[in-house]
């Protein structure tokens, strides 16, 4: 592992459905160096997370023992009883201070979590990897009014009032994807389709049949006419991935749409999550009549930079 100056540093800490990442930043925000390690130990409890955050970045330490270590989708790598209860939605993002918990690990500096979002109800839904994310998109801009896609392992969609967290909306629409197209063992974040395999137009056809009088009999009835399409040569045998990817995608927005019937077409839609998924949900998007669509790139990053310059000020005592 390469060393780091004594220069003054914070740790931040990020999980998502495969690893434990560890990002190291410089006083300005910038992230000099990032490392990883697989969740899977962690998540059997064959690996204490402290031993994991040890082998991670034991040299940072080393060189400032009092840093602070700030995380976020930590939460299931801990005992039940240890990980902070989840924040209920509608809640207030400021002050960043007050949702950090902090939680005390064996020969480690007080490890920040920031808890999972939650939204209970008839259709409850949880924000886990993407809480970060969801900070660092809330202070990147000054729109009043957001809609922020987080295109993770589930597709959350979360209305934003200045600093409100008014509404969460999740979709399995990854998971869907990957048993529909015969690859359920791959990761969430494995493309659906390659580049090579893509297929525009096929992709455009499955959001117009959703959009159209079709859909009134539902997904599971369109999700049934790729192979007739075929048959009838409406369709070729290889763009049936990339219109079944529009049939859900374009399922997924109606959905959207009557969750959040005020946001079309005005309210800013921002995008967290893979390239070419992003992309794709771009092109969705606007078809389906939002013109404001962005990428957020790095937001993640940046929420746990806005979480660790809160710890400067202040932060509660730790637990236990």
């Amino acid at each position: 592992m390469d060393s780091v100056s004594p220069a003054r540093h914070w740790i931040g800490l990020l999980a998502d459905s495969e690893d434990l990442h560890v990002l190291r930043f410089a006083e300005d925000g910038q992230v000099p160096e990032r490392r990883k390690i697989a969740a899977a130990p962690i998540l059997r409890g064959s690996t204490p997370l402290a031993d994991a955050i040890n082998e991670l970045c034991s040299d940072w330490l080393q060189y400032s023992p009092a840093t602070a270590l700030v995380g976020a989708g930590l939460n299931a790598l801990l005992p039940a009883d240890t990980a902070p209860a989840p924040i209920e939605v509608p809640f207030e993002l400021a002050p960043l201070a007050r949702l950090l918990r902090p939680i005390r690990q064996p020969g480690l500096p007080d490890l920040h979590l920031l808890p999972d979002f939650a939204q209970n109800g008839i259709l409850p839904g949880r924000i886990d990897h993407g809480t970060a994310a969801l900070l660092g998109v809330r202070s990147s801009t000054d729109e009043a009014d957001l809609l922020v896609g987080l295109l993770g392992e589930q597709h959350q969609w979360v209305r934003l009032d200045r600093q409100r967290v008014r509404r969460l909306v999740s979709f399995i629409t990854p998971s869907l994807q990957r048993l529909l197209s015969g690859s359920a063992d791959q990761s969430a974040d494995t493309p659906t389709d390659t580049s090579a395999d893509w297929h525009a137009g096929a992709f455009d056809f499955g959001l117009a049949v959703a959009r159209g009088e079709e859909q009134q009999a539902g997904m599971l009835a369109s999700l049934g006419s790729p192979q007739a399409l075929v048959r009838s040569g409406q369709l070729a045998a290889t763009e049936q991935g990339s219109f079944r990817h529009g049939l859900l995608i374009g399922h997924e927005l109606l959905g959207l749409k009557r969750m959040e019937p005020d946001a079309a077409p005005h309210c800013p839609v921002i995008l967290v999550g893979p390239e070419d998924r992003c992309l794709r949900y771009a092109r969705a998007l606007q078809l389906f009549g939002f013109e404001h669509v962005e990428r957020a790139r790095q937001a993640a990053e940046r929420g746990l930079w806005q979480l660790a310059r809160t710890l400067d000020h202040g932060a509660p005592e730790p637990a236990g």
